[in-house]
């Protein structure tokens, strides 16, 4: 029966690319092989680095007793913790009861979450998305049965913001249809609007009559600053839009398989009972669809967000990390500088967070992974955390060579 299923549309291959590319590489016999297409950080030794507070918290859970919720969904500790690292623990929206949140299995989860209330309770079923953006975006409402359209973000050709494309975009784009963004650290560029842009953008939404859903996946992991990556979520707040935020807490605590998230709804109306309200729907939602969350990581996310000494030490990680990450990418940028690599690679060094986006066609990707062995994805996204001194100037000179001598027609 299953001879029955019909070919896949092109869609999975996208979806699952990063997780081919990490089964290829870990196959692979070569002895220089470097894996950057895997959206991991990783330690000078090229391991995953679980935080060291992560480690305290979780030897504190084994020796002392911690209270755990018998039911799903009754976690407010966490989830309350999770609305006050996003929007601030004086936000207005929060005090004037126009927030409600509810924990999700991973940042994943929240936005699938998001996706199906959209859809059956809002009655919305259109979305845009960056025209570069993560695979999941699309799959994601895809699946769930929205009509999938993109509105532009970067321009290839100037490597930078298409601030004028982005706004022109979303200036037709149909009123009562959803449009995500990515809060900081945008994936795969890494390259954000200002602040002031930012406020162009949600008071065009705002006139539009969008309904906007931001993808919080890297706070605090993009620049270094809780507060800082949290600025574009907090200019909606600020012009009391109507939107939700799905928070992902993988890449930022280093809790990648314990899926901790949290789909956080702003409204317009306070004293509680929309908020309420909407979270007895979700609730009920996620029960439907089995998005039943775990506790374990959120207890160690709760802990560290509600001990100001935790806090400090985890602070302490996150900078160690964002240290490291600015380092290779400017050992990187320095070594294509040397060879003379032809591009503009200075664009890397106003990029943030984990990923340089390199600005090289699926051609010159392919040649990499089949003559260097350095696998990233097809759109040219490289995770830096995949760097280290070891491999840094074999990835330069890898670069250099696709980069002169295979062409954009360059058979795939």
């Amino acid at each position: 029966m299953f001879n029955s299923l019909a070919v896949n549309d092109g869609l999975m291959p996208k979806l699952g690319e990063a997780r081919i590319l990490s089964a290829q590489f870990k196959t692979d016999p070569f002895p220089r092989k470097v894996d950057l297409g895997a959206g991991v950080y990783k330690d000078e030794t090229g391991k995953p680095w679980v935080f060291p507070v992560v480690r305290k918290v979780e030897r504190m859970m084994a020796n002392e007793s911690f209270n755990t919720p018998v039911e799903p969904f009754q976690n407010f500790a966490f989830e309350e913790e999770a609305r006050s690292f996003l929007l601030g623990r004086n936000s207005a929206a929060v005090h004037e009861k126009r927030v409600c949140s509810i924990q999700s299995v991973g940042g994943t989860g929240a936005l699938r979450l998001a996706a199906e209330f959209c859809l059956r309770s809002m009655h919305l079923d259109t979305v845009y998305i960056p025209e570069f953006s993560w695979a999941n975006h699309e799959g994601i409402f895809h699946q769930v049965g929205f009509c999938v359209k993109k509105y532009r973000y970067w321009s290839t050709q100037k490597q930078c913001l298409d601030l004028s494309g982005l706004l022109a975009d979303v200036k037709k784009a149909n009123k009562g249809s959803v449009i995500i963004f990515h809060a900081c650290s945008h994936n795969p560029t890494g390259t954000d609007p200002s602040l002031d842009e930012w406020r162009e953008i949600a008071e065009l939404c705002q006139t539009v009559g969008l309904f906007v859903i931001i993808d919080c996946a890297y706070q605090s992991f993009a620049s270094g600053h809780t507060e800082r990556d949290a600025q574009a979520v907090r200019q909606f707040v600020d012009l009391n839009t109507e939107f939700m935020v799905a928070q992902s807490f993988s890449k930022n605590f280093g809790l990648y398989n314990e899926r901790v998230g949290n789909l956080c709804v702003i409204t317009g109306q306070s004293g509680g009972a929309m908020a309420a309200n909407i979270r007895a729907h979700l609730v009920s939602l996620a029960g439907d669809l089995g998005l039943i969350p775990s506790h374990h990581g959120a207890a160690i996310v709760t802990q560290i967000l509600q001990d100001v000494q935790l806090y400090q030490e985890w602070r302490e990680n996150v900078e160690t990390a964002i240290k490291r990450l600015g380092e290779v990418r400017r050992g990187l940028y320095q070594k294509l500088t040397d060879l003379q690599t032809p591009g503009h690679w200075e664009r890397m060094l106003q990029q943030r967070g984990m990923f340089a986006f390199v600005g090289i066609n699926a051609a010159q990707v392919k040649s990499l992974r089949e003559l260097y062995h350095v696998y990233l994805l097809r759109n040219g996204r490289m995770c830096l955390a995949g760097l280290n001194e070891s491999n840094v100037d074999y990835v330069a000179e890898a670069l250099r060579d696709v980069v002169q001598n295979v062409s954009d027609d360059a058979r795939l």
